[in-house]
């Protein structure tokens, strides 16, 4: 009976010691309390239980020291006996970055650092990149396989990158941060089964002084267009429009390195999300043609000339590029020509003051280009400031408003960008709802005016066309209704009412003064030849058609020229006795009687036409009336997109004139500005 208690009071203790263990691994919660019960229980097993032996043994039913040992149910060593040494301390620390901190080269940034009125050439340095990482760094005491490096701009990292370096880094590169931003980093130090072991955490500012630059693979003088603060009191949006440089080697052979390459090119497509690139060259300047080099986007061009050119004849281009800019489809968005630097850096100057960024960061916008292989742009020094200071004091000077946003806004109302246009180009870069509208001519004159065209500024869609009540057909494209001439319903003439369905069932109504004019073609009035063209050449020698045009009809011919650099003379038009020189981008009407004796009646009207512009095929028209028995000369060319038209009326009219039944076309040119001029006649237009 003794053994048998002495047996029974070990198979007890070992059931403690081996419950009392199991219970510390999985909670280091675990009291005395607890065990003791469970201890208890695990004595009575079957095997002990079923022993009459030791069941009905009055020594070991009264034995205290096995069944309730509190030595050993309450001994805290058993329960929490570590098996395994503690394991050491590790400590991780980033170090850096923290305050303000600049992505840009120390010149640059002492250059922007000096602001209003410092010429950048005294802090010039010949550099191919002004990107400078922002170096985070760490330390940690212990050994990992790897760490992960999280940065974000939102506290709670909702935002937030992540890249994994391998264990033995102790800093990263970051670059192409925004601008003017703050950022949370983290880092963690993973082991060899993944398991996350220590981290730290960190928080720095990007600087709000300059561009954000962007570091993109094979390409140069990239830049956010985003983070000023404009006098709207907004800030503009970032990473919806960039500008830069060619995205490969131009095929005027231009000694520059650019070529996108395929890193490059993805991270364009698919971080920077560019759906819209936009190059201010023509294709064969540009060497590329058909697809963007940026998978996903759409390649369009619209020539542009930079400085004082915007004043002359790229007006109407600056136009078409502003018209582009409104159009939210087109974002985000890249713009550039060769070197992002002359004509994307006027596009860029205009934008920005056009936002209302101050003049000081407009010109520090130009001049950061100095800091790329594009070398030095100076406003105030060097080989392109002066046109860049007459492009300033022109805009300044002829413009109404009293800040240069104001100025800025009515150059581009007076190239012919609409309101809402101007409106939709705000909203989009203050990260704010479009508006939709449709334009219409205010007075439409068929056989005259060809199509009827109206432009649509907004995002949404045209799925149906009223003109006066009756559904018309059209064609919709680059945010344009077209209604073909041969497409119009009938119309009386006086005012009349439409209105477009959009596809979301929303509708506009506008409203043009309908009209009909007699329009005679040159077919009857000229002799061609088989070709169906007139080439003139000769200098100063009138050409005068065959038959009368009349002054009851618009004379419509179209025109082709050849033009050298010169300014200093044209091409002269005439009706009957009435007629217009087109000279030095102007217009000057002229008389001229029956015995051909010729006047020059006023000088310098502003039409801004420049003495090549027929020669992309112009259709020009010609109108002669009679208001009050005076002479009203109306002429209207139209050039691919742009239409020119002004109208002068005469004091008097001429005194020995030429009757409307003798009322001839006649064309004179000057060979030292145009070399020559070709008119076409109507079938021969569809060979151009």
């Amino acid at each position: 009976m003794k053994k048998r208690s002495v047996w029974l009071a070990l198979c007890a203790l070992l059931g403690t010691l081996s419950l009392g263990a199991a219970v510390g691994c999985g909670s280091k919660s675990s009291t005395p309390d607890s065990v003791a019960p469970e201890s208890s229980e695990s004595v009575e097993t079957p095997e002990i239980s079923e022993e009459p032996e030791i069941s009905e043994e009055p020594e070991i039913s009264e034995e205290p020291e096995v069944s309730e040992e509190p030595e050993i149910s309450e001994e805290p060593e058993v329960s929490e006996e570590p098996e395994e040494p503690a394991q050491p301390q590790r400590t991780l620390t980033v170090t850096s970055p923290t305050g303000e901190v600049f992505p840009y080269i120390d010149a640059a940034k002492n250059y922007l650092q000096a602001g209003e009125g410092a010429d950048v050439s005294n802090y010039y340095v010949e550099v191919d990149n002004p990107c400078k990482p922002i170096v985070l760094t760490w330390t940690y005491d212990g050994d990992a396989t790897s760490f992960l490096v999280e940065y974000a701009t939102q506290a709670d990292f909702s935002d937030v990158i992540t890249v994994e370096v391998d264990g033995e880094a102790t800093s990263m590169d970051l670059y192409n941060l925004y601008r003017g931003s703050d950022y949370y980093v983290r880092v963690t130090a993973v082991d060899e089964t993944g398991a996350n072991m220590e981290c730290s955490e960190g928080e720095f500012q990007t600087t709000s002084l300059g561009p954000r630059v962007m570091n993109i693979d094979g390409i140069y003088n990239v830049r956010d267009l985003g983070g000023y603060e404009t006098s709207l009191g907004k800030t503009i949006v970032q990473g919806i429009a960039y500008r830069g440089g060619s995205l490969c080697v131009p095929a005027l052979g231009y000694a520059y390195p650019s070529n996108l390459t395929e890193e490059g090119k993805k991270y364009m497509s698919e971080v920077m999300g560019i759906k819209g690139e936009l190059d201010f060259r023509t294709p064969g300047e540009a060497g590329v043609s058909g697809d963007s080099l940026i998978p996903g986007a759409t390649l369009t061009y619209i020539q542009a000339g930079g400085y004082d050119d915007i004043f002359y004849q790229n007006k109407e281009n600056y136009r078409q590029i502003f018209s582009y800019f409104a159009d939210e489809s087109n974002y985000p968005m890249y713009y550039h020509c060769t070197g992002g630097a002359d004509r994307t850096g006027t596009v860029t100057f205009l934008l920005h003051a056009l936002l209302g960024v101050s003049e000081t960061e407009c010109i520090q916008g130009y001049e950061f280009t100095s800091y790329s292989i594009y070398r030095l742009r100076g406003a105030q020094t060097g080989s392109y400031a002066e046109r860049f200071q007459t492009m300033l004091t022109k805009m300044k000077a002829d413009y109404e408003g009293d800040t240069l946003q104001e100025k800025v806004e009515n150059y581009f109302l007076s190239a012919g960008l609409t309101e809402v246009e101007i409106y939709n180009i705000k909203a989009i870069f203050f990260g704010e709802p479009t508006k939709t509208a449709v334009y219409a001519p205010e007075t439409f004159t068929k056989n005259v005016d060809g199509d009827l065209v109206l432009p649509i500024a907004g995002s949404k869609t045209p799925s149906k066309l009223y003109l006066g009540g009756v559904e018309t057909e059209f064609t919709y494209a680059n945010k344009k209704i077209t209604v073909a001439a041969n497409k119009l319903p009938a119309l009386a003439k006086g005012n009349v009412n439409g209105k477009v369905v959009f596809t979301d069932n929303t509708e506009l109504a506008f409203s043009f003064v309908y009209d009909e004019v007699n329009i005679k073609f040159m077919d009857n009035v000229m002799s061609f030849g088989e070709d169906g063209t007139i080439l003139l050449t000769a200098n100063r020698e009138p050409l005068t058609g065959s038959g009368v045009v009349g002054y009851d009809y618009t004379a419509c011919v179209r025109l082709t020229s050849t033009t050298p650099e010169k300014t200093d003379g044209g091409v002269r038009i005439f009706l009957g006795s009435y007629g217009v020189e087109i000279r030095g981008g102007e217009m000057r009407p002229y008389s001229i009687d029956a015995n051909g004796t010729m006047k020059e009646v006023a000088r310098d009207l502003k039409l801004g036409v420049p003495n090549n512009v027929f020669n992309k095929g112009g259709t020009f028209y010609l109108t002669i009336d009679f208001v009050n028995d005076l002479p009203v000369l109306t002429m209207k060319i139209v050039v691919e997109n742009a239409v020119y038209e002004h109208s002068y009326s005469f004091a008097s009219r001429v005194a020995n004139e030429i009757s409307s039944e003798n009322a001839k076309m006649t064309f004179w040119i000057r060979t030292d500005a145009i070399t020559s001029l070709t008119i076409y006649n109507e079938n021969a237009w569809a060979k151009r």
